[in-house]
């Protein structure tokens, strides 16, 4: 029986993996990536199709709890006439009236020593809780030459199994925390030297693991601009700048462009 297939995902790749977007981009320069743009955004809009007439969005907070240091809004606005839409908007409780927030790294530090009785033999031990404890006092004495907002946190995770052993092994886990992306990165390399000097100095072998490494909260103005401009417009207005009104120009000149790299 010749090879037949009865999956409809299977069905589905192979057809993907035949398809060419009608407008898919084939060109190499600037000049190329331009002209597709304008003809991919006159398509874009064509599907979109007659955009509503614009409303006032008349935001109104139906409740405001706070639990867990998140603060939790049911918020409903017009989106159109004779239609409202409900949505939850979740924040944290102490963010920044600007919007920010942390950076951060997560880290661990893992030491790898050689083990030895702490009564019989201690001195052929090579004590990997040592070197743990050594890169925090390190870090800690680092606190006094960082920012004022950095903050660094640890816990040790492993330190040994026995007090009478000299612990073979044993594991640090860090937050760094910082106003922006830079300033974590910066504040870390320094935390890393640290590590690498308690590892030096108790002759253990030093491992560094990113487990999670996040930017500060970015706000996408430009973003948040066209789709301010975009919902009190109309679709024609919104494709004419001389068509937008004065209250709203400030946000068009930003809004507009980053629309146009999207679309």
């Amino acid at each position: 029986m010749a090879k037949r297939n009865f999956s409809m995902i299977e069905y589905f790749n192979r057809i993907a993996a035949d398809w060419e977007p009608l407008l898919a981009f084939k060109g190499s320069t600037q000049e190329d990536f331009e002209e597709w743009q304008s003809h991919a955004s006159e398509k874009y809009f064509e599907l979109l199709g007659d955009f509503p007439e614009p409303v006032d969005l008349d935001p109104e907070i139906i409740f405001s709890i706070e639990e867990n240091g998140i603060i939790r809004e049911r918020v409903i606005f017009d989106s159109e006439e004779h239609m409202s839409v409900p949505c939850v908007v979740l924040r944290p409780a102490d963010m920044p009236s600007n919007g920010s927030g942390a950076a951060m790294d997560s880290l661990t530090y893992e030491f790898f020593g050689r083990t030895a009785h702490a009564a019989g033999d201690p001195h052929n031990g090579r004590s990997a809780l040592d070197a743990v404890e050594i890169m925090n006092v390190a870090v800690n004495f680092l606190r006094e030459h960082v920012p004022a907002n950095v903050r660094m946190h640890y816990v040790i995770m492993d330190g040994g199994k026995a007090p009478n052993v000299v612990p073979a092994y044993a594991r640090s886990w860090y937050f760094i925390r910082g106003a922006d992306r830079d300033q974590v990165s910066q504040v870390s390399a320094r935390v890393d030297k640290c590590a690498k000097a308690a590892a030096l100095a108790t002759e253990t072998r030093m491992k560094r693991t990113v487990l999670t490494a996040c930017y500060n909260r970015l706000a996408n103005d430009a973003i948040a601009g066209a789709l301010r401009v975009f919902g009190r417009v109309d679709k024609e207005t919104f494709l004419d700048r001389r068509k937008i009104p004065a209250d709203l120009d400030h946000l068009f000149q930003e809004g507009h462009r980053a629309f146009f790299q999207i679309a």
